[in-house]
Parts: structure tokens; C-alpha cells; sequence
């Protein structure tokens, strides 16, 4: 049932619509084991103000703590906005994309709005503002945002403001001058009919990244430099683990994602730099593993030419040598 937007924002949870009546906004949440940050996710979802109606899409991969349990809550008090699925096999685990599957197919929104569950919203204008803008730019795909670090375990928060621009190209994304934070991003669920998953699932385990190189070959993103979300770095999660060579091959892969996409894409002169990029972290890998020689004959044979690299590689290769234990 099509609907009309109304003439304020109002928070979600005070909003009547019919049953019938088709969201403009699917919010998708996946949560795993996230007993202690899934109700900050939640109330920044419901804390949202819009004129139009949302639902919101929770997806518990066979959570063994009490996660689970805390959406069951939410969901008995609004059951008219939080759609949970209740997994008891983990499927993240089965390196398919079935998680991501299971929530695109049963997105009913224009727009599509991703957070985990152990992240959450701060601005409560946040889908308002990146609705209005996608509305009123039709040539736009995309709208990311400003976000805030909060390291878990420090308790340090960082305004993560460097290295972005208001309106930015593919070609500077594959060479690392801005990053897409998936807990900030609103896009057109039509962006999704128009990429081929099963090529993705095949090739790659880390989704986000290939996802956003395949829609901005088909459409503009925008950033807003506001901040509207907070991200929970956690210990020994996929994107931050504790194991020191385990955190270096997850940044490495993220440049042999961009090395295959300039490479299939033909963006030739961007090759060199990506691959400027993936000896740097090699040998921090090497370095790492305390394979000094090795590290050398891959610093002599490379064929980097910026001296950025060359410095950084001598300063890890120092630091190794005679500082780490």
C-alpha cells in the first residue's frame, strides 16, 4: 500500500500506518553473541524521527549468549517495526553470503540502511536526511556519513573526520582516499538488482567492499560530514583481531579486493598504487613473522617507486630488528 510522508518528523515508534503499507526505509541488522551493545543498536533505530514508515530487519545467527532474548523484548513491544529472524545454525560461518541473502530478499524498503548489532545510531534525523537527499537526487545512490571510534578497550573515541570528501569517484576509492562506513550508509534497494552476488560470494568472503566498488560503478555516493553513528571496536572481531598477522592479511585483503576491481575494471594507472600498497603490507607480514631476509629480497625485487613505502618499510624493519620482542 503506497502511503503519504508526513508533514513532520515524528519518531517511529509513535507512527500509525495500515498494515499493508510498504516501508520506505528496511533497516538491516545482523547480530551475533552482542548481548551487551544489541540494545544501544536497537533504541538508535527506534529513536529515529521521519515522515515516512520503516521496519526494522533483525537477524540473530544462533547467538549462544543472551542477545537473542534482549530482541524478543523489543520485538513483543514493537512488533509493528522489529521483524526478527531467530537463526539456530550460525550461518556466517558457512562463508556463503546466506546472511546477506536472507536480508536482501526480504527488504520491502526503496532504501536500505545497514548496522550491526554491535554498533548503533546517535543521530535520530539520521534515515530523515539521507531519505531527503535521495529523493530529491535521483542520480545519487548512496549517502554515507561521519562516524565516531569507541575502542572497547581503551575507551578512547576518535572522530573518524580525515580523508573524506563531500562527493568522491570510484577511481579514489580504490586507492584508499576515503572509506565507506557500512553502520553510516543508506542506499537504493534497486542498487542491489543490478549487481551479480553469486560472482561476488564466489570471489570474495568480506561483502561490503566489493558491494560498494559494484555500486559506484553504477551511481554517485555522497558523504555528509555530520557524525551519526558510534562503532564499537571490539576485540578480536573479523575486522579487528588481536593476532597481530591476522590484522595485517585483513588490511591486505582489502587492497587485493581493489587490485582485482582495478584490474577487471581496467583502471590501469591506479594498478601500481594499489600494488604500492599490498608490498607495504607484505612485508610488515614478513617483518612480522621475523622473516627478515625474505622481507629484504621482497623490498629489492619490488618495483615500488614511492618513497613513502620504501621509508615505512626501513622504520617497520628498524622497529623489528631492535625494539619488538
Amino acid at each position: 500500500m503506497m502511503f503519504e510522508f508526513l508533514e513532520n518528523s515524528v519518531p517511529i515508534t509513535s507512527q500509525q500506518w495500515s498494515e499493508d503499507t510498504v516501508p520506505l526505509v528496511s533497516i538491516s541488522c545482523i547480530t551475533y553473541n552482542h548481548e551487551n551493545f544489541i540494545r544501544d543498536a536497537i533504541e538508535g533505530f527506534l529513536m529515529q524521527k521521519t515522515t515516512f514508515p520503516v521496519e526494522i530487519l533483525v537477524h540473530d545467527d544462533a547467538s549462544t549468549d543472551k542477545t537473542a532474548s534482549i530482541v524478543r523484548e523489543y520485538e513483543e513491544q514493537y512488533p509493528h517495526l522489529i521483524k526478527p529472524i531467530y537463526q539456530t545454525e550460525n550461518q556466517y560461518s558457512k562463508r556463503d553470503g546466506s546472511i546477506d541473502r536472507i536480508q536482501r530478499g526480504r527488504a520491502r524498503g526503496k532504501y536500505v540502511a545497514l548496522c550491526e548489532g554491535d554498533d548503533y545510531w546517535t543521530d535520530p534525523l539520521k534515515l530523515q536526511k539521507q531519505v531527503d537527499f535521495l529523493e530529491n537526487n535521483p542520480d545519487y545512490g548512496l549517502v554515507h556519513t561521519n562516524f565516531v571510534i569507541n575502542n572497547t578497550k581503551t575507551g578512547k573515541k576518535q572522530i573518524n573526520n580525515g580523508h573524506f570528501l563531500s562527493d568522491h569517484s570510484l577511481e579514489e576509492y580504490l586507492v584508499g582516499n576515503f572509506h565507506i562506513a557500512t553502520l553510516t550508509t543508506c542506499f537504493r534497494k534497486d542498487l542491489l538488482d543490478k549487481i551479480d552476488f553469486s560472482y561476488l560470494e564466489q570471489n570474495f568472503r568480506m561483502g561490503d567492499h566489493p558491494m560498494w566498488i559494484e555500486m559506484m560503478r553504477i551511481s554517485r555516493f555522497k558523504y555528509f560530514s555530520e557524525t551519526t553513528a558510534i562503532y564499537n571496536m571490539l576485540q578480536n572481531s573479523a575486522s579487528r583481531p588481536i593476532d597481530k598477522e591476522k590484522k595485517i592479511l585483513f588490511q591486505k585483503n582489502i587492497w587485493e579486493i581493489r587490485l582485482f576491481f582495478a584490474e577487471k575494471y581496467q583502471y590501469n594507472k591506479l594498478v601500481d598504487v594499489i600494488k604500492n600498497n599490498i608490498f607495504y603490507y607484505d612485508s610488515l607480514l614478513l617483518l612480522t613473522q621475523r622473516k627478515f631476509g625474505k622481507s629484504i629480497c621482497l623490498f629489492i625485487s619490488s618495483k615500488t617507486n614511492k618513497i613513502s613505502y620504501i621509508i615505512q618499510y626501513l622504520k617497520f624493519f628498524i622497529y623489528y630488528l631492535f625494539v619488538n620482542n
